[in-house]
């Protein structure tokens, strides 16, 4: 079971974190494994980034403690094919996995292989940590999206 919320932040929220991500000082790393462009601001609870403060209206918005959180750039590819698969990144079942889509894309999540989820700016998807997901690549632009495992 997941959720969907549509304008789950104010424009404005969206705004600044759209502008933060998208300039020239923001810093992204390329994962090879996985293709896609990272950047982690927490990990096991401890802080990896001096631009951790844009997660703070998610933080605001639930009273559960962030694990790890951090952000995806997604390239453009020329077909919608898988690009990023993911597990269960802790053992323990005790998270909740929440993700944010930044921009809108032609891209796509697949929760559980039947809940196809589209890409659209300032939507937030949250699901319990065990279920597997999917993301396939956008065909128009660059997606970005920020990933938070919350505590339950």
């Amino acid at each position: 079971m997941y959720k969907c919320i549509n304008n789950f932040l104010e424009n404005s929220e969206n705004l600044k974190i759209t502008n933060v991500l998208t300039s020239n000082s923001f810093p992204w790393f390329l994962n090879k494994k996985e293709k896609i462009f990272k950047h982690i601001f927490l990990n096991k609870k401890i802080k990896n980034s001096n631009f951790i403060d844009i997660l703070e209206p998610f933080a605001n918005k639930f009273n559960n403690e962030m694990e790890y959180a951090d952000c995806k750039l997604i390239p453009q590819s020329n077909k919608n094919s898988v690009i990023l698969k993911k597990e269960n990144t802790f053992e323990e079942d005790n998270f909740f996995r929440f993700f944010y889509y930044v921009n809108t894309s032609s891209g796509h999540q697949l929760i559980s292989i039947k809940e196809k989820i589209s890409l659209v700016k300032n939507k937030m998807v949250l699901f319990d940590n065990q279920l597997k997901n999917q993301f396939f690549a956008p065909t128009d632009v660059n997606q970005i999206l920020i990933e938070i495992l919350f505590k339950k």
